[in-house]
């Protein structure tokens, strides 16, 4: 009998330590969430395409043969990441880059597409979407005095992003009570 009483009162302990793991680590997300910095990201597309002035229909199915095989998509993904286009739009905005430190911007081929995506990150909703947009067209334009065969235009412009992508409080919450469960299973 006295064994069965000592294990419920292991028991017990235990799920209290439970308790206050889960509590504590979703208490600690919760306050991160509300301290942090909100991050927002606004994104612009783009279309990569043979360009109007190739003449014959052998020409024009010969340059969506390579397009076909993402080089080209690629290397201008690559050039609109580019820091000499970033730096460009920078100048051109007169904008102060000690104030984007926090700035971040990348750009993927969308799979199976000649669709590129520009992204920029960053705590003012404004300023990231006046990057999107400017990187954007300036990376066509320079893209554009150096290549002829393909043509590359915007698809969507960035639209300013009204909710931002981080701190998620619901999803960070819930991961930490996850973290705090397992942690005081462990224990």
């Amino acid at each position: 009998m006295s064994t069965n009483r000592t294990s419920f009162f292991r028991f017990q302990k235990g799920w209290r330590i439970l308790v206050i793991f889960v509590t504590a680590f979703a208490a600690g997300a919760l306050i991160w969430s509300i301290m942090a910095t909100p991050m927002y990201r606004a994104s612009a597309k783009f279309l990569v395409y043979p360009n109007d002035t190739l003449t014959s229909s052998r020409d024009v199915v010969s340059s969506l043969d390579t397009l076909d095989k993402r080089t080209i998509s690629t290397t201008y993904a690559d050039i609109l990441d580019s820091n000499r286009v970033y730096q460009d739009t920078i100048s051109r905005l007169q904008l102060d880059e000690a104030d984007l430190e926090d700035v971040k911007f990348y750009s993927e081929v969308q799979a199976n597409t000649n669709i590129l995506v520009l992204s920029v990150e960053g705590p003012d909703p404004q300023v990231v979407t006046l990057l999107a947009n400017n990187i954007g067209q300036n990376g066509i334009s320079y893209i554009k005095s150096i290549y002829q065969v393909y043509d590359i235009a915007f698809l969507d412009t960035a639209m300013e992003p009204e909710i931002p992508f981080r701190p998620r409080p619901l999803i960070d919450t819930l991961i930490f009570a996850g973290i705090g469960l397992l942690a005081g299973l462990i224990l």
